[in-house]
């Protein structure tokens, strides 16, 4: 039996109507790694966000919207981008529950905030202007398949074993960052300006967040499948 990865969507409005979405990256590389993927609509019931994890054998927290700043108790500032309050706290429950469950975890974007501020950590608002010597993080006109920068990866880290290496190059788009890591989590990668770029929960056996999108580097640059493909096996387990 292959597993049921849950991925979780954002909202959309158009045409005058409301949609949950997501990225076909997502699906694909799920796909391509041995998964079955299924989307997880935003819902407000934790009776149904159990239903949901009672019925996948893993999750992903796919990218998207910046997460409110109330959430770790901040008040928003200027370069503050669009929120979901409701996706916020949808995702929060999910992951609360997940975790305690010790369900395969993959973080990716927003997904490592979210993960993060659920925990207990916080987040900088903005990476241009709350940290110093910050290099380009979101570029604006290089396709979201394309590398970027380099990371430092942790030896002894999940993610090291997964790539066997403790320099890769990632693309990039995002504006904030983790400022304060959970102490739920370990650090595993960094940017060369100090960004955190991953980070794996210290106790579980597969929790980790990236702050890169590897899901649009699969087709492109294959050894980010083994990314995916770790996941994959460790929700078969």
């Amino acid at each position: 039996m292959k597993p049921i990865i849950g991925i979780t969507t954002f909202n959309e409005h158009k045409d005058q109507r409301n949609y949950n979405s997501v990225d076909y990256n997502y699906i694909n590389s799920v796909t391509l790694a041995g998964g079955v993927p299924v989307l997880l609509p935003i819902i407000n019931s934790k009776e149904d966000i159990k239903e949901y994890l009672n019925n996948i054998d893993g999750l992903i927290f796919s990218g998207g919207e910046d997460i409110l700043p109330a959430i770790y108790e901040e008040n928003p500032i200027n370069e503050l981008r669009a929120i979901s309050t409701e996706r916020d706290f949808f995702e929060i429950e999910l992951f609360k529950l997940a975790y305690d469950m010790d369900k395969p975890i993959l973080g990716i974007c927003r997904g490592i905030q979210l993960i993060n501020v659920a925990s207990g950590g916080t987040l900088y608002q903005d990476i241009y202007v709350q940290r110093e010597n910050t290099l380009g993080h979101s570029p604006t006109k290089i396709e979201i398949n394309s590398l970027y920068h380099f990371i430092d990866i942790e030896k002894g880290s999940k993610l090291f074993d997964i790539f066997n290496e403790d320099k890769i190059m990632v693309n990039s788009f995002h504006h904030q960052s983790i400022k304060n890591v959970s102490h739920e989590f370990r650090i595993t990668a960094r940017s060369y300006d100090g960004i955190i770029e991953a980070i794996e929960a210290k106790d579980k056996k597969f929790v980790i967040g990236v702050q890169w999108h590897p899901e649009a580097l699969v087709v492109n640059y294959p050894e980010f499948i083994k990314l995916f493909k770790e996941f994959i096996n460790a929700a078969k387990r």
